[in-house]
């Protein structure tokens, strides 16, 4: 996430996500399926109070569905365009330049009508600012 000296942040966030996975047994066949879900999400993130932060996104998602059923094997992949991620979450300052701390989101998938509710681990590292301002 890029974030200025103001509260608002922005950035891309990508993830991997397994929606489901289903397993059937029929005689000596085991049959499967399962859809998986990659977004691409553009972001922006606001600093509510020193460390808690909310975060909303939207963008494409990439679904890739496998199908096993008697032996015949079937892959897709698909794109959808209208997904919606929100959440917060909670980073403790260790250092000046690190933190770590949890998020908490959801994400709506339109395409399939499916809903994902995450709890994520966050590694936060701010690069020192060697700019100087110039004086005219």
């Amino acid at each position: 996430m890029w974030e200025p000296e103001h509260r608002l942040s922005l950035g891309i966030e990508v993830g991997h996500y397994k929606v489901y996975e289903v397993q059937l047994s029929e005689g000596n066949d085991v049959n499967t399926a399962s859809l998986s879900v990659t977004p691409i999400l553009f972001c922006i993130q606001m600093r509510i109070f020193k460390h808690f932060f909310a975060t909303v996104g939207t963008g494409i998602s990439i679904h890739h569905a496998d199908v096993n059923y008697l032996g015949n094997k079937s892959e897709s992949q698909t794109m959808a365009f209208s997904n919606l991620q929100f959440g917060g979450g909670y980073v403790y300052p260790v250092t000046k330049q690190f933190g770590l701390g949890l998020k908490a989101q959801f994400l709506s998938e339109n395409k399939t009508e499916d809903g994902i509710f995450s709890v994520q681990a966050v590694a936060r590292y701010q690069f020192k600012k060697r700019f100087r301002r110039v004086r005219e």
